[in-house]
């Protein structure tokens, strides 16, 4: 039985009459971004080791010690849109 909490949320951004949707799972130690519309693609699939000291928190859930995924996410997507 696992013990990881999944997490998700969607992020867009409409770029040039475009929307860009992505769908971003997150547990405590990795996360992934999928591109949902206007194709299916993996933008970004991140294993952290055990030991990594770094856990992904969306705003909100944040504390000192805890990676913004959401910006990461926005990050990624809008590295895809540009490239």
């Amino acid at each position: 039985m696992s013990t990881k909490m999944d997490k998700s949320f969607y992020i867009q951004k409409e770029v040039n009459g475009i929307t860009y949707k992505a769908v971003v799972k997150y547990w405590s130690k990795d996360y992934k971004v999928e591109l949902v519309s206007p194709e299916f693609k993996v933008l970004d699939h991140s294993h952290m080791p055990y030991a990594a000291p770094s856990r992904f928190a969306k705003k909100g859930e944040t504390t000192e010690s805890f990676v913004d995924i959401e910006e990461i996410a926005l990050n990624i997507l809008d590295n895809y849109i540009l490239s």
